[in-house]
């Protein structure tokens, strides 16, 4: 900044110095008019005078010149020390909004596993009391019936367990279908580019597998 100014002053001065100059030069003339017999002797030093006053400038003009220069590679060097600290903010917050939706992301891995696992449960003890019931009318029955009611049973605890087992892969599906767009949006946004859709169901899969194992940790303590 004071480079800056000074360059400005010393502009300033040759301005000021070419007034004075021609001050001077009409002062002269004025004299000659009224002392023609001085005329050689002011005509001299007149011309000394500009002489001089040409040199002076020429120097500040020279001076002025290299402190220009200087002030450019200032600014030069200021600019991109003013570029790279904007590029490292912008790394930073990209940072940030990265990790914030990876957090936001395994609170819903978290939630839609609880869900899917209550939804699980309860299809499971139904099934459990269907399969009570169908036990205490086998008891009821002879030795023959109970053969019969007993192959009924097995075929249709099998039927409900292959039932649950589709509908748990079809709350998966869903999940995984609903974790593939957030996923998507949340590295769109912090990365700035979208990733092929096999990548996306590696880190879903991945993320939702440490999740279950997790979840199945903290029950069985």
């Amino acid at each position: 900044m004071s480079e800056i100014f000074l360059y400005y002053a010393l502009l300033t001065s040759v301005f000021l110095l070419s007034g004075v100059l021609i001050v001077v030069i009409q002062y002269l003339f004025n004299v000659l008019k009224k002392n023609k017999l001085y005329q050689k002797d002011a005509v001299r030093h007149s011309q000394e005078i500009i002489s001089h006053a040409n040199e002076k400038a020429k120097q500040i003009i020279s001076e002025a010149q290299v402190f220009s220069d200087e002030v450019r590679q200032g600014s030069d060097k200021l600019i991109a020390s003013l570029k790279e600290s904007q590029r490292e903010e912008l790394k930073k917050a990209a940072d940030r909004l990265f990790e914030e939706y990876k957090a936001a992301l395994e609170e819903v891995y978290k939630e839609n596993i609880n869900i899917f696992r209550n939804i699980s449960k309860d299809i499971e003890e139904k099934a459990g009391f269907e399969i009570r019931d169908f036990k205490e009318i086998l008891e009821k029955e002879t030795i023959e019936s109970q053969k019969i009611v007993g192959e009924k049973i097995e075929t249709e605890y099998h039927d409900v367990q292959k039932e649950i087992q589709e509908y748990k892969n079809r709350e998966l599906l869903k999940v995984q279908e609903s974790i593939y767009g957030i996923v998507h949006n949340a590295i769109e946004l912090a990365i700035g580019k979208s990733l092929d859709r096999q990548t996306q169901e590696e880190l879903v899969m991945e993320a939702l597998k440490e999740a279950i194992e997790k979840q199945e940790t903290s029950e069985s303590k």
